[in-house]
């Protein structure tokens, strides 16, 4: 039979546990508090400042933080004062849908008035396709990097070709690699480079996805193609 504690020890207990609840509860509004001024700091925060925020969140691999980069590049990132912190806002006509970055739960319809939109341009974008692919690419899940690749090949951006044949000479996957060899030579047509675009079209010989013709079709209205490259892609096509 166990014994009963003292009631020295018992008191001493009880101490040690409200001390834990209380330097809990400090540690959790510090929290709250650090989360605030960060994602007003992000909402208020200029162009240039903004492509500093996206560097900073690369070097952060959490869940927490590619929501907070896909929910950025699709216009849905917002700050929310009445709850202190950055949520997804879906624009619903005139009112915003909010919910909860990580479970998604919902946190109610707002007016344009009740939050700060994180806004973005054309190259903040880039940015955020570039992190935001660089983490897909390097999943570890092999149908996570082929979905990533598919959605690149929808419009190839030429700027993430560093990336991408990074990614091509790290994979292991044949099959993956193979996809991502396609996706480099369609982003090599949109180079204003004529050994580039050869080397694309190289890359993609042999190819009949609907993506490839797509790519093929709107390679050859360019008016300032170089007619040696024009008439490699002819054939292709």
């Amino acid at each position: 039979m166990s014994r009963a504690l003292s009631p020295t020890l018992r008191t001493h207990i009880m101490a040690r546990i409200v001390s834990f609840v209380f330097s809990l509860l400090f540690v959790c509004q510090v929290a709250h508090a650090q989360a605030f001024d960060q994602g007003k700091a992000l909402a208020d925060a200029s162009l240039k400042e903004k492509a500093a925020w996206i560097e900073t969140l690369a070097a952060d691999d959490s869940e927490e933080g590619t929501r907070i980069l896909q929910y950025w590049l699709d216009g849905d990132l917002v700050y929310w004062p009445q709850g202190g912190r950055l949520v997804r806002g879906v624009k619903e006509g005139r009112s915003y849908q909010l919910t909860d970055l990580m479970t998604g739960e919902a946190l109610g319809t707002v007016s344009s008035r009740d939050i700060d939109r994180v806004k973005t341009n054309n190259s903040l974008r880039g940015a955020l396709k570039q992190v935001l692919g660089a983490r897909q690419l390097a999943s570890r899940d092999r149908e996570v990097r082929l979905a990533a690749i598919a959605e690149l090949k929808r419009k190839p951006d030429y700027s993430v070709l560093p990336l991408l044949k990074q990614r091509e000479a790290n994979e292991q996957d044949a099959q993956i690699a193979g996809q991502l060899s396609v996706l480099i030579g369609l982003v090599l047509l949109e180079s204003a480079e004529a050994n580039e675009q050869l080397q694309g079209l190289q890359r993609i010989s042999g190819e009949l996805s609907p993506e490839v013709k797509d790519s093929l079709s709107r390679f050859l209205l360019n008016p300032t193609l170089n007619p040696e490259v024009a008439k490699v892609a002819q054939r292709e096509l």
